[in-house]
């Protein structure tokens, strides 16, 4: 994966490569698509490192503001205290996928898109069957994210409801618990209708299943589904990554065979004096 995208890509956010073609990107072709790619490398790098930085600060956003609404004071970080003025925008800009980091983002996810078309299309069944599902799951990024705020939300007031023992703390942390787990069963039942072959279980839920195995389909306790669930978003970050991996492994083949050069360039002259040196 690092050798198919030029060391660009990140765990996270995942590429929404389900999304249609930005206008122009549909006319490209094959190379210019992979040399627009390498121009834009030091731009795409860092869009995703703020992305990626986003993504960490949304459960601790949600967390905070929530006690802000009380009164209490919360902090970002050790220097930045949550204003709810300047952190409620900014939280609905990173849930929106409309910062700066996540437009050039997007912009970029076109290009791939555009990139495994090109290729894909002179693969066999299975690489296209393996590209058609890291796109099915794209789609799942959005549950996934949101499932990964909820959980560290939950994380947060269960640590507070030991620390301060009211009933506030009380109940917010148990209809947080509550809310994790409706949105854990809803992603699982979507997981379950994506055929995948690259992972035990046959589906990716019936994957996901096999990870956490004390799992049941329908509520129960929120605090033992909160347990039983600890390894459901590793697992399927593990999925997404595979499947990632296995379209790159294609890719990098299909493109190899036909001529096409990668991100990743060597001039003769760097070669050179790499080897001087």
């Amino acid at each position: 994966m690092q050798e198919w995208s030029g060391r660009q890509w990140r765990a996270e956010p995942w590429l929404p490569l389900h999304l249609a073609l930005q206008p122009g990107h549909g006319d490209l072709s094959w190379q210019a698509t992979i040399d627009a790619l390498r121009q834009q490398s030091p731009e795409i790098i860092r869009a995703w490192q703020n992305a990626e930085l986003e993504e960490e600060q949304r459960g601790v956003l949600v967390h905070g503001l929530g006690w802000a609404r009380w009164g209490e004071a919360t902090w970002l970080s050790e220097r930045e205290q949550i204003v709810p003025e300047l952190h409620e925008p900014l939280y609905r800009q990173i849930e929106k996928n409309e910062t700066p980091a996540r437009q050039l983002l997007a912009q970029a996810a076109s290009l791939y898109r555009r990139r495994l078309e090109c290729s894909l299309a002179r693969g066999d069944e299975a690489a296209r069957k393996a590209g058609r599902l890291l796109l099915q799951l794209s789609t799942l990024y959005s549950d996934y994210s949101r499932l990964a705020e909820r959980r560290e939300v939950a994380r947060r007031l269960l640590l507070d409801h030991r620390r301060r023992g009211d009933t506030r703390s009380e109940r917010l942390s148990h209809d947080e618990l509550v809310r994790y787990q409706d949105l854990a069963l809803r992603l699982l039942t979507k997981a379950d209708g994506i055929a995948q072959p690259f992972l035990d279980g046959g589906t990716l839920g019936g994957y996901l299943r096999l990870r956490c195995p004390l799992l049941k389909s329908e509520p129960g306790e929120p605090i033992l589904f909160f347990e039983h669930s600890a390894a459901l978003l590793d697992s399927l970050a593990y999925a997404h990554a595979r499947v990632a991996a296995e379209v790159a492994s294609a890719c990098l083949a299909i493109e190899r065979a036909h001529g096409i050069r990668g991100i990743r360039l060597l001039t003769k002259a760097s070669t050179t004096r790499t080897e001087a040196i």
